[in-house]
């Protein structure tokens, strides 16, 4: 199954390796390497994560990584990622434009 990032979630990810990277540039490296295969890793089994309280209606699913959320959804095409946000951030704000 095909994964695919929105540009919102790629700026998501540029925003986080920015930030860590102000500590450790190697974390920051590293850290969103494990974010990408996380994104990546729902081409099998995307189904496995639950749906997102409150957005259920909007068929938005929830894979936690650390203190961040992938939020995603399940297409006939395949998984599309929508955000990838800091437990910090606040859902609604994030996601009041889908």
């Amino acid at each position: 199954m095909l994964v695919q990032l929105t540009p919102a979630a790629v700026a998501d990810l540029a925003e986080v390796a920015r930030f860590i990277a102000a500590e450790s540039p190697s974390r920051a490296t590293s850290f969103i390497r494990e974010l990408v295969d996380a994104c990546e890793g729902l081409s099998e089994h995307p189904e496995r994560f639950a749906l997102l309280e409150r957005y259920e209606h909007k068929t938005l699913r929830r894979r936690p990584v650390g203190q961040y959320l992938i939020v995603y959804r399940i297409l006939t095409s395949g998984v599309e990622v929508i955000r990838v946000l800091s437990a910090w951030q606040d859902l609604d704000d994030a996601l009041e434009a889908l």
